[in-house]
């Protein structure tokens, strides 16, 4: 798998991410001092397959998704990949799979929905 070109979209949305409020969110992904940010340790605990899902190996939930920790905050990794790629996640919303594979963190799989449209996912 090229991960330049799963990355592509991803990284396009990316450059909005200047625009959404909560700069010491923006801080803690990006700038954390004396350590890996959380954009780092997203990366270093995906592993690529081979249908272009990015597949947290760390730490799960009991229904099998990512789950971190830093700056004082609880993430879902997957959510993570979203607020790190697309910017941020309205009061109410969902981050949903269209792979359906909850572990998967690859942005270009995932989308904004409403509790209804993460049912029906």
């Amino acid at each position: 798998m090229n991960q330049t070109t799963e990355l592509g979209p991803a990284l396009a949305r990316r450059s909005q991410w200047v625009s959404v409020p909560g700069a010491p969110l923006r801080a803690t992904l990006f700038n954390r001092a004396g350590g890996p940010s959380l954009f780092d340790r997203l990366y270093a605990t995906c592993q690529f397959d081979g249908n272009g899902c990015w597949i947290w190996t760390g730490a799960k939930t009991d229904k099998g998704y990512g789950r971190l920790f830093g700056g004082g905050v609880k993430y879902r990794a997957h959510r993570l990949s979203w607020m790190i790629h697309c910017g941020h996640i309205p009061d109410g919303m969902f981050v949903c799979h269209t792979c359906d594979v909850p572990a998967c963190c690859n942005p270009n799989h995932l989308f904004l929905g409403t509790a209804l449209d993460n049912n029906r996912d």
